[in-house]
């Protein structure tokens, strides 16, 4: 027991002397969290023998996955077997919970023959294989206790030791699967902010000389919430005077509250042709292996990874570690709203069609109104 708690000490003794634990593959500018991983990692007790579940809840955009992918960097050597599932929700509803399934016995197992055929065929590999390893697993934006139930089992199911971690926006979700302890993400401060900011907009920890003013009319519009940051840093990085202050014009308009108008501001920096790249990849190319949306945009007449890297240079979309389009929901959002507003109840004049059933009804309606007009 004294070596086991020896451990844990070390391993907090490590996050205290380093608060910000950046990774370079994760996120470079990981500002803020120190406190909020010390916390979580000491709630884990990974010295303790029992199995435990915690929760990470928050906003849209507040760092729940950053946080969460850095405190399992750091303590997932500790274990016999790791799976962190990003997107559930949304590849939960894309793909099946049963590619999740499969995805978390892969990893905790180092078994990439596992083949899951069904959610109930899932649950029951599970109840029999997980048992023999000491596992992490992390459940990244679940939406429902069935996500959950589905890739964590029973808790009985997992060997002494195993811990679990879920983030969420919505916190019922945890209370209803019984979770605990919970952990609020908090916005940052304006000393925080700043700090993220100019590491996106000037590549060090403060504002370059003459832009201390601007910059922070830019954080105090930004409110706290890192994923604007970001982008509002990347979207100003090497920008002129006259671009900054047409910036700040800007966002002296938008009510706090409309964070999707703040984010937009890159959308309206980009090129005509960025922005095309943009909308469908937001609307159609989610998730799709890199290669495969350069095929598909580059028939389309688009200089497809010139465009997909500049998205990337402006936080607007992500390049998963399996090569993968990714961004966050807050981008999505933009974008479907980009797409929707000049026509809001009429999809058929839409520029782009994602949803099932609207694409369904636009086929059945066009295809009965050119019958009616042959008579």
């Amino acid at each position: 027991m004294g070596m086991k708690q020896n451990s844990s000490r070390k391993l907090l003794k490590e996050i205290s002397r380093k608060p910000h634990f950046i990774n370079s593959s994760i996120d470079k500018k990981l500002v803020g969290m120190g406190t909020s991983v010390q916390n979580i990692v000491s709630s884990l007790e990974i010295d303790s023998d029992d199995v435990r579940i915690i929760g990470i809840k928050g906003i849209g955009g507040g760092g729940k996955t950053t946080l969460a992918r850095s405190v399992y960097d750091h303590i997932s050597n500790w274990f016999e077997g790791n799976s962190f599932v990003e997107n559930v929700r949304a590849v939960s509803n894309s793909f099946g919970l049963k590619e999740l399934q499969k995805q978390v016995l892969k990893d905790v197992l180092n078994d990439q023959s596992v083949n899951v055929t069904s959610i109930y065929d899932g649950k029951n590999m599970m109840k029999r294989m997980m048992p023999c390893r000491k596992a992490l697993v992390v459940l990244d934006d679940v939406d429902d206790t069935e996500q959950i139930e589905a890739l964590g089992g029973e808790l009985t199911w997992l060997k002494p030791g195993s811990r679990i971690i879920v983030t969420t926006r919505d916190q019922q979700v945890l209370v209803a699967h019984g979770v605990s302890i919970i952990h609020d993400i908090n916005l940052l401060s304006y000393e925080e902010a700043l700090c993220l900011f100019s590491r996106y907009a000037f590549k060090k920890e403060i504002p370059n000389q003459g832009y201390e003013e601007l910059s922070s009319k830019v954080v105090h519009y930004a409110d706290g919430l890192p994923l604007t940051i970001k982008v509002l840093g990347s979207h100003l990085c090497g920008r002129s005077d006259r671009v900054w202050e047409d910036a700040i014009e800007r966002l002296k308009t938008i009510p706090k509250d409309q964070t999707l108008k703040r984010l937009e501001l890159s959308y309206n920096g980009l090129e005509n042709d960025q922005k095309e790249i943009f909308l469908d990849v937001v609307c159609m190319l989610k998730g799709s292996e890199k290669d495969d949306a350069i095929r598909i945009l580059d028939s389309c007449g688009y200089y497809a990874e010139i465009g997909l890297s500049v998205l990337e240079q402006k936080s607007l979309i992500t390049i998963s570690d399996d090569d993968r389009l990714s961004f966050h929901d807050r981008i999505e959002e933009m974008g479907w709203n980009i797409v929707r507003r000049l026509y809001p109840n009429k999809p058929s004049r839409h520029s782009r069609l994602w949803i099932k059933e609207e694409i369904e009804d636009i086929l059945v309606n066009e295809s009965v109104s050119f019958s009616l007009y042959e008579r």
